[in-house]
């Protein structure tokens, strides 16, 4: 083959690949969805089932709370240093946390108490 081809069909071949790579991504993160909808609808009152669309209303609030908790475990610090010295010189540990973003269920709860009842 010439040149122009072999560059032309690595070209497809690198975009394929991260195109397999993407779709992969994608159905992970819908399955974990899935997963989680399932989980809180058994938590909270597995009745929910027996509405139409269930999936489909919470499918948004609960990708918010993975992006969520995502967020949240990203920003955990990793392991510190400590002395033996820092325990006793009254040096107060300091741990602040703040929420990125308002809470990620916003109103479900109010849509889904007009839903069910």
């Amino acid at each position: 083959m010439s040149r122009p081809w072999q560059d032309l069909t690595r070209l497809v071949n690198d975009q394929r690949s991260r195109l397999r790579v993407r779709k992969a991504r994608n159905r992970l993160r819908e399955d974990a969805i899935r997963h989680a909808i399932e989980h809180v609808v058994d938590l909270a009152n597995p009745r929910i089932r027996g509405l139409n669309g269930y999936r489909r209303l919470l499918r948004e609030p609960i990708a918010r709370c993975l992006d969520y908790s995502e967020e949240l475990a990203r920003r955990v610090p990793g392991p510190g240093a400590v002395q033996p010295a820092d325990l006793g010189a009254g040096r107060p540990a300091q741990l602040t946390v703040q929420r990125p973003w308002p809470h990620p269920l916003g109103g479900l709860q109010n849509r889904l108490s007009r839903l069910h009842g």
